[in-house]
């Protein structure tokens, strides 16, 4: 399964040669990131959606808040809300998030960052803007949770 698992990780930046998720990212390690072991799925969910509201729209350790008119925030998946956007202008967020049973009686939530670029028109951001974007969210992540190996999370 590690093999496999090594096989379909790619540098980050190589995952912006397509406009689809189509590999695990990786900067340094791969793009993977765990919340602490939980009691219920409900408790693992809400740190999930805390890190999820902390990338998107708080500054996290001098990191700043993802801006929403820069189309920033809409890398996080398009449309972000209702506002109007260009046709075709639909995109699932490259962040996939996911509650694990650990054991019995505990849980634990997951982070993996499945990269893609977004059109420049769609995203009103060029690749390089995108990728510094990009990093932003990982730093921030770095920050909220913690960075997992792939072992951590099967």
């Amino acid at each position: 399964m590690l093999r496999i698992l090594n096989v379909v990780t790619h540098n980050c930046k190589d995952g912006f040669e397509k406009d689809y998720p189509n590999c695990l990212g990786k900067d340094q390690r791969p793009l993977l990131w765990r919340t602490g072991e939980k009691r219920t799925w409900q408790d693992a969910m809400r740190e999930l959606a805390d890190a999820y509201v902390g990338v998107r729209a708080r500054e996290v350790n001098g990191l700043p808040s993802l801006h929403p008119d820069k189309g920033e925030r809409h890398l996080l998946g398009i449309p972000l809300t209702n506002h109007p956007m260009p046709k075709p202008a639909r995109f699932s967020s490259p962040l996939r998030f996911s509650v694990r049973k650990h054991d019995a009686s505990h849980y634990f939530g997951v982070v993996l960052h499945l990269p893609q670029r977004f059109p420049d028109e769609t995203a009103k951001l060029s690749r390089e803007q995108q990728l510094e974007v990009w990093g932003i969210v990982h730093r921030k992540l770095d920050v909220l949770l913690n960075r997992a190996s792939y072992e951590e999370c099967l």
